[in-house]
């Protein structure tokens, strides 16, 4: 191929995927994060000549979940979806002109299903019934907004019962993400939406109250 046909390749290539008017993506899950890491964030420090900082990794929660959780057995029921518009996951405002991204998928049971993942990864006992906590909730907020960055949102309000429905806990759930990525990318798009996904259940994970609902 001579150096004018590859340039004209990428040139039409480039011109194609910047004329891509919307998306509508499967739901798959691909998280960056580490699903075992439940360290606190203890600060940041800023780096010596004043640009940047450093994040400062507080103590390893993972004991104190699995203490709370010790002789507990747990049961996720599938979450309700409770936003307007269900097939919206995301936009890109980088023109003046936003740009939807969608899926024909349904987003509560997805988060259902890999709330149990995270769950599980702290180990706890995530069973199908027959449980003595019961973990509800409601899918308030699940969006990317990309503009140079993907910025991604998963707001939840989870409801923590017992086996015979006394309400132990309830409260938000939030986890977010901001990443660089290849433009308008479906795959950055549900790389996103997973990390946050986890990072609202960590922050569940680490909340002192949940957990000592948990414990009883």
């Amino acid at each position: 191929m001579s150096l004018r046909t590859t340039l004209l390749f990428f040139v039409v290539f480039a011109a194609c995927g910047g004329s891509q008017s919307m998306i509508n993506t499967p739901l798959t899950w691909k998280p960056s994060d580490d699903l075992t890491d439940f360290h606190s964030v203890a600060g940041e420090i800023k780096n010596s000549w004043g640009m940047g900082s450093t994040t400062i990794s507080g103590p390893d929660n993972l004991p104190k979940i699995m203490a709370a959780f010790t002789g507990q057995k747990l049961q996720v029921m599938p979450f309700v979806d409770n936003r307007t518009e269900k097939g919206s996951i995301g936009a890109n405002k980088e023109n003046s002109t936003p740009r939807p991204v969608t899926t024909p998928d349904d987003v509560a049971r997805y988060i259902s299903m890999h709330t149990e993942d995270v769950l599980r990864a702290a180990q706890i006992a995530v069973v199908p019934g027959g449980a003595s906590r019961i973990l509800s909730g409601e899918v308030v907020q699940f969006f990317v907004t990309e503009d140079n960055r993907y910025n991604a949102t998963v707001t939840l309000n989870l409801t923590l019962t017992d086996n015979a429905g006394k309400v132990l806990w309830q409260g938000p759930a939030v986890g977010q993400q901001n990443k660089f990525g290849h433009s308008f990318d479906a795959s950055n798009y549900n790389e996103a939406l997973s990390d946050a996904i986890v990072r609202a259940f960590h922050a569940l994970l680490m909340n002192d109250q949940f957990l000592a609902a948990v414990h009883g």
